[in-house]
């Protein structure tokens, strides 16, 4: 503390002041890493999660306007109403391969990729199960058609939307550990807001105890001693004698201090 008070006055506000500024320029990098890490894992929710439970979505959707209008082309005996339904079957497949390809450009880890290549196996099998099914509808094979139907069409399907379920599964765990990210992150921040705060607020009282003791408090002091030696008191004794600082050069060009040496 006496090499402090030793220093030079604008060596001990440059002193105090930079070790203020260093900290808060320790929390601006914190901070800068604290909200990269907030804005990757929610990059993370926005551009892979949501697209990826949307995309899940719109394919099983999809897959059952696909099942529904099987059934309908089954069940009924009007070749009109069968165009319709293929149609409608057509429009719900393309909808299929759509999002099957957005999908397939979102996957980010070996699990989905694997599941993904399960699940397309399976639903090309089940669209190949698909075209034999109406072909047998369309020619009125009712019989061979219910029997597709059951038999072949209804296990794949179940294998398929089983494994959209796993994918949903795997994306709703990510989803939860982004959101752990977020969390704890947001709650790391808050605390390093309230330690900095906690230090800078205290280093600022402690600088301004330190000037007060080492400033303040001897120019005071001095101040009174000079009062007595100009009113004729030469045993007071000069404070501060073994300072380096400007304390000292006032004590040293001060009147006073000339005649009690003298």
């Amino acid at each position: 503390m006496s090499s402090f008070y030793n220093l030079k006055m604008w060596l001990k506000l440059l002193t105090a002041f930079g070790v203020i500024l260093a900290l808060l320029a320790a929390n601006l990098v914190i901070g800068n890493v604290t909200v990269r890490k907030l804005e990757t894992a929610g990059e993370n929710v926005a551009d892979v999660f949501l697209p990826s439970v949307q995309a899940i979505a719109k394919i099983q959707l999809n897959v059952s306007t696909i099942r529904r209008m099987e059934l309908q082309h089954v069940l009924t005996n009007d070749d009109a109403e069968r165009r319709q339904y293929e149609e409608r079957a057509d429009k719900a497949l393309s909808l299929v391969q759509e999002s099957i390809k957005s999908y397939g450009e979102l996957l980010s880890s070996d699990d989905q990729r694997d599941l993904f290549r399960r699940f397309n196996a399976e639903f090309e099998h089940y669209v190949a199960i698909h075209a034999r099914l109406i072909a047998a509808s369309g020619a009125n094979q009712h019989e061979v058609a219910l029997r597709i139907l059951r038999d072949e069409s209804r296990p794949i399907l179940a294998q398929v939307l089983d494994l959209l379920d796993h994918l949903a599964v795997i994306h709703d765990a990510e989803a939860g550990a982004a959101r752990l990210v977020l969390e704890e992150t947001a709650s790391s921040a808050r605390s390093i807001t309230v330690v900095v705060f906690g230090v800078v607020a205290a280093l600022i009282v402690g600088t301004g105890l330190a000037l007060h003791s080492g400033i303040a408090t001897p120019i005071v002091a001095m101040t009174g001693a000079m009062s007595k030696l100009a009113d004729g008191d030469k045993t007071v004794e000069i404070p501060a004698q073994g300072r380096h600082d400007e304390v000292l050069s006032l004590i040293h060009i001060s009147e006073p201090t000339r005649l009690l040496r003298s």
